[in-house]
C-alpha cells in the first residue's frame, strides 16, 4: 500500500472506514427534508447545540432547494424545542424589516414581500414557505412571546430609505420636505457619481441630526421601533462606507454583519437565540480574501454559543446566474475528486448525513480521515461550467458540524409578477 499514490490511498482508507463511521455517536441519519415532516428526527441535535445561543447554518450554493428546506426544518426544531427567537439572514435589512411586519403582524403580502428580498437567492418558494410557518406560529402569540426576522447584509440602502420613511409615518413622525426629498434621493443611489453621493451623504448626516433633536425633545415610539429606526440609520452608514471600500473587500461586510449581529442581541435583550442563515464561506470560522469571516468574528464575540453548520453535497442540480447567458438557470455538477467529502458520507445509510465535528474522537479514523484536506464543493451565486468549483479544505478546522447531502435538487424562483 506504500507504493500506492496519494489519492488512491485516501480513497482506499475513505471507502474502507465507513463500518466505523457509522458506528460513531456523532454520526446521524436525516430521515426528512419536507419541511412539514415530524421533527423527532432532529432530537439528536440537543445533544450538539446545549450550549449554542447562535447556530449559523450555511449552504454550499446560493440556489440549492434541499439546503433551504433542510434549514426550515432545523429552524423550526430550534424554535419549538429550544426557544430560538430570532431569524437572521444574507439579505439586506430595509427589505427583511418589511418581511418582519408580516411576521409579527400580518402586515402585507407574503409572496411579493419574499419576492422583493433583494436578492434572488433567497426569492424563493422555500423561503416563502418558511416565511408563512414564521407567521403562522406568531399568529395568537403576545409580542414577546414572537419570533422575528432580520436581514444581516449591509450593501444596499435604498430598500432601508423606503422602509425607514415608513415606519416613521406610521409612528406619526413629522418629516418636513427636506427630509423626503433626502430618503427618495437613496432611489438614485447606484447611478450617483462619488460627488453626487458625498453630497447625500452630508444631507443623510442633517435628517439623523434633526431626527436625534427630535427623539430628545419630544418625539416618543417604543423602545423596540425606536431601536429599529437607530439601526436603519446605522445601516445606511454601512452602505455608504461598503461603497467606498473595493467590493472584493468581503471580509469588512463580514465584519460589520457580524457586529450587526451583536446589535440584534442588544434590541432583542436577554435570552435571545439566534438562527443564522447565509453561504457556508460567511459561516464557517476560517478567514477568506486576507479578512476575518462572519463566523470567526461570531467565534471570537461568543466562543462556545455560536456553532458553525457546514452544509456540503457531492453532485446534484442548482440554481445559480448563468453570466455568459445573463439569466438565472439550474445547472448539474458532479465532484471528480478522488478526496471528495462525499466519498465519506455518500455511502452512509441515509442520502442526508450530519456529523458533529467538535466531539470527534481524536482516535476515531473519522478524525484522522478529516484532519486532512477534503474536497467540497462551493458556489455563489453565479456559475460558469469552465471553472473549477472544487476547493480542498480542513473541514475541521472551518466548521463545528456539517450535514452532507448525497444529491441536490434547484430552488424554485418566485416570479416577481405573479
Amino acid at each position: 500500500m506504500k507504493n500506492l499514490p496519494r489519492t488512491l490511498l485516501f480513497y482506499f482508507l475513505l471507502t474502507n472506514s465507513i463500518p466505523v463511521l457509522a458506528q460513531e455517536n456523532n454520526f446521524h441519519a436525516i430521515e426528512n427534508l419536507a419541511p412539514n415532516a415530524p421533527i423527532e428526527d432532529l432530537n439528536f441535535l440537543s445533544e450538539y447545540l446545549q450550549e449554542a445561543t447562535i447556530v449559523g447554518a450555511g449552504e454550499a450554493t446560493h440556489g440549492t432547494k434541499d439546503f433551504f428546506q433542510m434549514k426550515h426544518r432545523i429552524f423550526k426544531y430550534l424554535v419549538t424545542e429550544h426557544q430560538f427567537n430570532v431569524f437572521a439572514i444574507e439579505a439586506n435589512y430595509g427589505n427583511v424589516l418589511a418581511i418582519n411586519d408580516y411576521i409579527t403582524k400580518g402586515i402585507g403580502d407574503p409572496y411579493k414581500l419574499v419576492s422583493n428580498i433583494g436578492f434572488w437567492t433567497y426569492s424563493t418558494f422555500e423561503v416563502l414557505e418558511l416565511v408563512k410557518w414564521m407567521r403562522e406560529y406568531n399568529a395568537n402569540k403576545q409580542p414577546e412571546a414572537q419570533i422575528h426576522m432580520y436581514g444581516l447584509d449591509i450593501q444596499n440602502p435604498i430598500p432601508i430609505a423606503k422602509n425607514l420613511r415608513i415606519i416613521l409615518e406610521r409612528n406619526s413622525y413629522e418629516l418636513s420636505n427636506t427630509d423626503i426629498s433626502t430618503l427618495m434621493a437613496f432611489d438614485d443611489f447606484f447611478k450617483m457619481n462619488n460627488k453626487e453621493r458625498k453630497a447625500l451623504k452630508v444631507k443623510f448626516k442633517k435628517f439623523k441630526e434633526r431626527y436625534s433633536k427630535k427623539i430628545t425633545d419630544n418625539f416618543q415610539v417604543p423602545s423596540n421601533t425606536e431601536g429599529l429606526i437607530s439601526h436603519a440609520f446605522s445601516s445606511i452608514s454601512q452602505a455608504f462606507k461598503w461603497q467606498k471600500k473595493n467590493k472584493l473587500n468581503m471580509h469588512h461586510r463580514d465584519k460589520e454583519m457580524a457586529l450587526n449581529i451583536k446589535w440584534i442581541i442588544e434590541q432583542e435583550k436577554q435570552g435571545t437565540k439566534i438562527f443564522l442563515w447565509g453561504h457556508n464561506s460567511h459561516i464557517s470560522y476560517r478567514s477568506y480574501l486576507f479578512g476575518a469571516s462572519l463566523g470567526k468574528h461570531l467565534g471570537r464575540f461568543y466562543g462556545s454559543n455560536y456553532y458553525a453548520l457546514g452544509f456540503t453535497f457531492s453532485k446534484g442540480a442548482f440554481t445559480a446566474m448563468d453570466t455568459e447567458r445573463n439569466i438565472l438557470t439550474s445547472f448539474n455538477i458532479r465532484s471528480q475528486s478522488l478526496t471528495d467529502i462525499g466519498l465519506i458520507l455518500d455511502k452512509s445509510p441515509s442520502p442526508i448525513t450530519f456529523l458533529d465535528l467538535s466531539q470527534l474522537n481524536r482516535e476515531s479514523s473519522t478524525y484522522k480521515e478529516l484532519k486532512q484536506k477534503v474536497t467540497t464543493i462551493s458556489i455563489g451565486s453565479v456559475y460558469q461550467k469552465k471553472y473549477n468549483y472544487e476547493f480542498r479544505q480542513k473541514l475541521l478546522k472551518k466548521y463545528d458540524g456539517i450535514i452532507h447531502f448525497e444529491a441536490t435538487k434547484p430552488s424554485k424562483i418566485l416570479q416577481l409578477s405573479r
